[in-house]
């Protein structure tokens, strides 16, 4: 038997159509277009689960609950922009590629680029956690702060590396910590990194945003971008103002 739908979300729709505290969960993510005052806005929303059920049966169903929203926020409903957005989704943002997590939260969406000796050097501080990582850690740091190819600007900007202290005041084992947390929270995998050890908080790194205003900001251009399964070709379609 399903939650109780007793309290009804925060946009005052009725509990037992859109939710409740206790019961809203979602399958995707979706973009629509309304109008304020006459002027083209776009909002990024979820899809409830009950919402992705009905879909399937009425392809009408998420245009309804689309225009219930902009409704509800006073904007004038034109349509849906992109149906369908599922998490991890990759977009770029004013040239930062990143993965979409959740409804206000995003990771780096960039692979990180390593010259053949570093390569070496992570592969085999592996395999020998007795080998000095500071030389890979030094050179991490560096990419990241100046926001090198390769790197996400948005997370080079929040980490704020070069405010820190040096990695060289840590000891061997949390130089590999910090090179492999950085390595992964760049690269997507991990949502934050901790720079404690360098006087950085314990949890750096975590970019939280608004959708809805990233996409409707002109001078900072938003692309859908969807790969193929091998990765090697992929579309980008703008999306918002």
């Amino acid at each position: 038997m399903g939650a109780k739908l007793e309290l009804s979300t925060k946009q005052g729709l009725d509990a037992k159509q859109y939710g409740g505290f206790s019961s809203q969960q979602f399958a995707c993510f979706f973009i629509y277009e309304a109008k304020k005052k006459g002027k083209p806005v776009f909002r990024f929303s979820q899809v409830p689960v009950w919402l992705a059920a009905r879909i399937e049966g009425d392809s009408a169903a998420l245009g309804e609950y689309a225009r219930e929203l902009a409704e509800k926020e006073g904007l004038e409903y034109v349509g849906i922009t992109r149906p369908k957005i599922y998490k991890k989704q990759l977009i770029e943002v004013d040239g930062d590629r990143l993965i979409i997590t959740g409804a206000k939260e995003v990771r780096s969406g960039s692979q990180l680029a390593f010259s053949q000796d570093e390569m070496l050097l992570l592969n085999m501080s592996k395999k020998d956690e007795r080998l000095s990582v500071l030389p890979l850690l030094e050179g991490l740091v560096h990419k990241i702060d100046h926001a090198a190819n390769a790197t996400c600007g948005k997370l080079s900007r929040q980490l704020k590396l070069s405010r820190l202290s040096s990695v060289s005041v840590l000891d061997e084992l949390q130089q590999r910590e910090l090179a492999f947390g950085l390595i992964r929270i760049e690269n997507g995998a991990d949502r934050v990194v901790d720079l404690s050890g360098i006087g950085g908080p314990a949890k750096a790194g975590a970019m939280v945003t608004d959708m809805s205003k990233l996409i409707n900001e002109p001078a900072a251009p938003f692309f859908i971008i969807d790969q193929s399964v091998t990765g090697m070709f992929e579309r980008r379609t703008r999306v918002g103002l």
